[in-house]
């Protein structure tokens, strides 16, 4: 359990992240983007207001939160995005 946290302390140092969750919105984003070319900042936070519960959250917010955050989140886990998309590529090939 320490190691964990140790981790995820290392982790928010080493990147500025501030929760896994802004790193969960970074990879929703940044998958969307990989895959289509757009943010679809609407879709994105269509998905992300269901995920997190509130209503509230729209496309005017998810864009606020993208321009704040994107760059500086694209700069240490785009590895994470390759996967992703590498993922979905081997999925859509073997159906």
């Amino acid at each position: 359990m320490s190691a964990s946290l140790n981790f995820a302390r290392s982790l928010s140092a080493d990147t500025g992240t501030r929760s896994p969750a802004e790193i969960s919105r970074y990879l929703l984003s940044s998958y969307v983007k990989r895959m289509t070319g757009r943010f679809h900042d609407k879709s994105v936070s269509c998905l992300l207001g269901e995920v997190l519960g509130s209503q509230d959250y729209n496309e005017v917010a998810q864009r606020m939160w993208r321009l704040r955050n994107y760059r500086r989140l694209e700069k240490h886990f785009s590895w994470m995005t390759n996967l992703l998309v590498a993922m979905s590529v081997v999925i859509a090939h073997a159906a």
